[in-house]
């Protein structure tokens, strides 16, 4: 049970119920109310991967997916196994599926000695298995502790068609630098992820661009990018909060971001494999499923542009 205290002349609205309590007395109230059990028991969100064997170079179509983990020390272990329908189909010790670093495999800078794990090309796993319902599953045995086990969402893989990706959007990254925020190295490693989420993304209004500099020993200025930039606005449908963070958290901090878009009803065919950075912080969007614990995320991507400062003469 769940109590709140809600002082006087205020309203409260409970998410997930329809009605609101109107606080108009002059004292404070408690309400007692026992907490609606929503079932939810993780991450049950199901991502869809693609394949295109009629071309194996063609990377809008043909996905990866990353399972890189950090481990505590060079003495831990790490087994990680791939599962299709509910049953184990491979192990993911070698570079059979798709690009492998064992621990140790990865050492140009500091830290990345504990880094391992497995980048999943759905191409080869298909020519395999064929489609189905995917998962990685990772078992980390440290020198001291508990052992971890972690289960990836659910990778639904299905062979790419128009029809078959319609109404989805797919964010494309590539990893080669320092993430901040979890401290981890990617310098070097070129780790790709490709998301796929229901939502849509549109042409926003171009923005002119111009950075200058000025190099006061020589008193000049030279413009360095100056044209009009294409913006893209996106949003997503309701999303799961382990699949909202890896879009604002992970890919929309990587050193190459693609973005594509499949709605057959928008405005523009032309929203593939842009490449773009980040303009603003993500939000959450005004959509929101809160009896499932879902939220949109939206936000604005800039496409990146090539600095035109080529040879500059003093």
């Amino acid at each position: 049970m769940t109590v709140v205290t809600q002082n006087t002349g205020s309203t409260h609205y409970f998410k997930g119920f329809q009605d609101s309590f109107l606080l108009s007395t002059k004292k404070s109230i408690v309400i007692a109310y026992e907490e609606e059990d929503r079932g939810f028991s993780g991450c049950c969100n199901s991502n869809i991967v693609t394949a295109y064997p009629t071309d194996s170079a063609d990377l809008d179509k043909n996905d990866k997916s990353q399972a890189l983990f950090r481990l505590s020390t060079t003495s831990d272990t790490i087994v990680q196994e791939l599962w299709q329908n509910g049953a184990k189909v491979a192990d993911l010790n070698a570079s059979t599926w798709g690009r492998y670093w064992a621990l140790g495999d990865i050492t140009d800078y500091e830290g990345q000695e504990l880094l391992a794990g497995y980048e999943i090309n759905w191409l080869l796993v298909y020519n395999a298995f064929g489609i189905g319902n995917f998962q990685i599953k990772t078992t980390i045995t440290p020198l001291s502790g508990s052992v971890v086990n972690s289960v990836s969402s659910m990778y639904k893989l299905i062979l790419f068609t128009s029809e078959a990706v319609n109404g989805t959007i797919r964010i494309e990254s590539t990893m080669n630098g320092l993430l901040n925020k979890t401290g981890v190295i990617y310098q070097g490693i070129n780790l790709k992820d490709v998301l796929r989420v229901p939502g849509i993304i549109s042409e926003g209004d171009e923005i002119w661009e111009q950075v200058t500099d000025r190099y006061e020993a020589t008193k000049k200025e030279v413009s360095r990018r100056k044209g009009k930039i294409n913006v893209y606005n996106m949003q997503t449908i309701p999303l799961y909060k382990c699949t909202a963070i890896r879009l604002t958290d992970y890919h929309a901090f990587a050193d190459e971001i693609y973005i594509s878009d499949y709605n057959i009803g928008n405005y523009s065919y032309e929203i593939l494999r842009k490449l773009v950075i980040k303009e603003d912080a993500f939000e959450g969007a005004d959509t929101a499923d809160n009896q499932n614990r879902k939220q949109s995320v939206k936000g604005v991507w800039k496409e990146k542009t090539q600095d035109n400062l080529k040879i500059v003469n003093f």
